[in-house]
């Protein structure tokens, strides 16, 4: 089982749901894109079936982002973590 793939991604924040792809090569490198924004991600790691990876993003409003999700064939599920607090995340793997 391999995390490397698109992701379309669903975080359910204070802000309203956010919408992101998400690229992640075999070496876990990547970005990360939503509203018109694209940032890498950081610290990938993938032990077992759990993904986590961080990101520094712009938009809605510029902050820190540490994902941490589950892999369960072409599913992702979890949460995200910030300064503000934890969200959840789900995630479904998209079309290359």
């Amino acid at each position: 089982m391999s995390a490397a793939g698109k992701w379309m991604l669903v975080i359910a924040s204070p802000l309203g749901q956010q919408k992101a792809d998400v690229v992640i090569a075999e070496d876990l490198t990547g970005t990360i894109s939503a509203m018109g924004d694209s940032e890498e991600i950081q610290d990938g790691s993938f032990e077992g079936n759990t993904l986590t990876f961080r990101a520094d993003v712009k938009k809605p409003i510029p902050i820190s982002l540490t994902f941490s999700l589950t892999l369960l064939g072409s599913n992702l599920s979890g949460q995200v973590a910030s300064g503000m607090g934890k969200w959840p995340v789900s995630g479904s793997r998209g079309s290359s």
